[in-house]
């Protein structure tokens, strides 16, 4: 338990006094025949680091005279004072004086006396601290009896059984066994306790962000049992406000915000991610699992949407939708930002410094720097932002809530029987067809010259063309920022004058960008531009025409209507025989990613083709006809199935997704930027870690995963102390470390190092 800031300040004033009564006692007393030790890491390195190291450390652009004070060096004789150069340069004027007149940096004559004592000790250097490998201290000796000195008057000589001072159990009284210690050091002692309702408020202050209600306090004051303090704090921590309060301070960390942070700052959706911190924390997930999920959930083995969700931490960044931007230029900064967050959340370390250069105090060069980019370049992303309100940007995720998910459920449920009578019907179907044909209803529909056709094969560039059983293309996996479709058509020996192409919505979108357009740039058969095009519909600037045009930036595009199915047909000058004809779909505008999302083609040897009446007697599409134009159960079957499709569909359509990661198949090559540009490369890097912190755990791959893994294990020393330091500052106002944001060799020395590491 640390003593009470108005505790505190009656020991300063009654030591100060004290003090100022005994001055001259104090000054007559012969000084100490031995001075006290000097600790490199506590004295030396922070001078050394604050007014040296910018022009003597690891930067070898900056550094002057070759000489690096950061490692033992020539300008330093242990045991020698004299001999030391560093002596001589540190008390000299004008031209060899150091730090340099002009670098606005001095010694002050303290600073200079550390550094000779230093010296003089051995001027031993030391590892910073902070990366040192964690060691399990022993605990302090109890405090002796209590002799009158040096005790705070009030203070307790047996633990209090609210808080469980000085027991031996884990988590008992430890802390407060560091923290007596040190005070009996000072002459201090732990202050009172403080009264029950003053200790209440202040834990629901801190575990919930809300204070204790009048029943609570009622009821914590009547509970006279030992544990009393304990329930209130096992309540407290089984509240859903935990985990909110607990959250706030990480998602500040993550740069977490519902909008995009530039030019428009349109809205985005990543409060699923702050769900699932929020969740974490109530759940009281590991900290280790709670690092590797959220740097690398996604590639975990068989990845749970939980998993993979929360990557989202990853996305929080900056997203830039303005319409004269570089996507590359932006897609580095997303990658460096990612960066620069994990290493100021986890390692407590300024890691961009070394974007540009060296980093100029912590063991990290430039080269380093780029080695751990790479863990975080392979992201399938342009770096361009996407115009609209509440959209993200690609890859995201759809994570539904525990209450869509039954909704969910439910309407799937639906389908699925709806599915079942659909085929209990198809089986009677034609029979139906027969016996309506036997009837003579068909004679009086005209025969229609279209036939739709099966590709034998369908291609494309970037994408995956599957053929459906009603011969639908559905193009799914890579949306490439232009694409070409080819097609293979059985022609059944006919000759061909005409094709038809039909395109669907898929998910409500009938393009795969995300505004849901498309822009067909070129329509080719076997190579030749058709002489005419026909469109249902088309956008202002975008007709059919511009799909058979020789122009490839021209195109037909639908944007308007977006949500709807539309139809083009392609007359030839002249019939084209054989038994295959090759129809290509070309999409090269300057909009990215405008291609179909699912379609289909006709063909005709009509030189008037119609569109209406009913197809040949024996195809497929005669049975396909009956079953739509035809009262039939299964068209019947087909509207509840479509009903209940689009209630599944419109629902999820209302479940936003988040923006999580993905790992390309094959990792971005990599390079140092010079100057941190985006497109000045230099030397390519591997993956890897900075030397100064080891390497990565046996058995990890050398990936995005294998880093996490290298965050949150025990050859890391930094996130166990970092965590740790921002826990107490949270709970105290200041952390062991007083620079809690900085645990490179700039950092202050830890107020409590054992208590720290313990």
């Amino acid at each position: 338990m640390l003593p009470n800031s108005e505790a505190m300040k009656s020991h300063w004033s009654l030591l100060a006094g004290t003090l100022c009564l005994t001055g001259l006692a104090l000054a007559q007393k012969p000084l100490r025949s031995t001075p006290p030790v000097v600790d490199y890491n506590r004295d030396i390195r922070p001078i050394l680091s604050g007014k040296c190291f910018a022009c003597h450390g690891q930067d070898e652009s900056k550094r002057a005279a070759g000489l690096r004070l950061d490692l033992p060096n020539v300008a330093i004789v242990g045991g020698d004072i004299l001999a030391s150069k560093l002596t001589h340069r540190i008390g000299a004027t004008g031209a060899l004086q150091m730090p340099p007149a002009d670098s606005g940096k001095t010694l002050t004559e303290s600073e200079k006396t550390l550094l000779r004592r230093w010296i003089g000790q051995g001027g031993k250097y030391q590892q910073h601290w902070a990366f040192a490998p964690l060691m399990r201290p022993s605990l302090p000796r109890p405090l002796p009896p209590d002799n009158g000195k040096g005790r705070g008057e009030n203070a307790p000589t047996q633990p209090s059984p609210i808080i469980g001072r000085g027991s031996a159990k884990p988590g008992g009284g430890e802390i407060d066994a560091y923290i007596s210690a040190r005070l009996a050091k000072e002459g201090l002692a732990l202050s009172s306790e403080a009264e029950k309702t003053t200790l209440i408020r202040r834990v629901a202050l801190d575990l919930t962000g809300l204070p204790p209600t009048l029943q609570e306090v009622d009821a914590f004051l009547a509970d006279k049992s030992p544990s009393a303090y304990e329930r209130v704090v096992d309540r407290l921590l089984a509240s859903p406000r935990y985990g909110e309060k607990m959250a706030i301070s990480w998602m500040d960390m993550a740069r977490y915000a519902d909008s995009n942070g530039f030019q428009n700052d349109h809205e985005r959706y990543q409060w699923r991610w702050r769900d699932w911190v929020i969740e974490a924390f109530n759940k009281n997930m590991p900290f280790d699992q709670f690092t590797i999920e959220q740097l690398a959930g996604d590639m975990l083995p068989n990845a749970t949407v939980s998993q993979k969700l929360a990557t989202g931490f990853n996305r929080n960044h900056r997203i830039n939708t303005e319409g004269g931007l570089i996507a590359e230029e932006w897609r580095v900064e997303g990658v460096i930002d990612r960066l620069e967050t994990v290493g100021a959340v986890w390692m407590g370390m300024s890691v961009g410094c070394a974007r540009c250069h060296d980093h100029k105090y912590d063991p990290i060069s430039q080269k380093e720097f780029y080695s751990l980019f790479s863990y975080f370049n392979n992201v399938p992303e342009s770096g361009a932002g996407t115009e609209g309100v509440n959209i993200n940007t690609p890859p995201t995720l759809k994570a539904p809530t525990a209450e869509e998910q039954k909704k969910l459920a439910e309407l799937g449920e639906t389908v699925t029987s709806a599915e079942a009578t659909v085929k209990a019907a198809e089986a009677k179907l034609p029979g139906l067809l027969a016996a309506w044909e036997a009837s003579g209803a068909a004679a009086k529909y005209p025969v229609t010259s279209w036939v739709g056709v099966r590709p034998s094969q369908a291609t494309a560039q970037s994408a995956k063309l599957m053929i459906l059983p009603d011969n639908q293309l559905s193009a799914t996996g890579k949306n490439g920022d232009t694409e070409t479709y080819t097609l293979t058509l059985p022609t059944g020996g006919k000759p061909v004058r005409g094709i038809r192409l039909e395109v669907f919505p898929e998910k409500g979108k009938v393009g795969r960008s995300s505004n849901g357009n498309f822009v067909l740039t070129d329509v080719t058969v076997n190579e030749t531009h058709p002489s005419k095009a026909v469109a249902d519909f088309a956008q202002s600037g975008n007709s059919i025409s511009d799909a058979i045009d020789t122009d490839p930036a021209t195109g037909w595009g639908i944007y308007g209507q977006t949500d709807k199915p539309h139809t083009a047909t392609f007359t030839l000058d002249k019939p084209l025989t054989g038994e295959s004809v090759t129809f290509t779909l070309r999409f090269g505008s300057q909009y990215s990613q405008h291609q179909f999302a699912r379609f289909k083609v006709a063909l005709t040897d009509s030189e008037t083709p119609s569109a209406e009446g009913i197809p040949p007697a024996g195809t497929p599409e005669r049975l396909a006809w009956f079953r739509a134009n035809v009262e039939n159960p299964t068209r019947d079957a087909d509207k509840t199935l479509a009903t209940a499709k689009k209630a599944l569909t419109d629902y999820d359509a209302t479940i936003p997704a988040t923006m999580v990661m993905a790992e390309l198949d094959a990792p971005r090559k990599c390079y140092v930027l010079k100057r941190g540009q985006y497109d000045q490369l230099g030397d390519e890097v591997k993956a890897g870690l900075p030397t100064a912190f080891g390497t990565l755990p046996v058995g990890v791959a050398n990936n995005r995963l294998g880093f996490a893994r290298w965050v949150a294990s025990k050859e890391n020393p930094l996130t166990a102390r970092v965590f740790v330091n921002r826990l107490w500052e949270k709970f105290f106002g200041t952390g062991l470390v007083a620079t809690t944001e900085d645990f490179g060799t700039r950092a202050e020395f830890p107020s409590h190092p054992e208590l720290l590491d313990w």
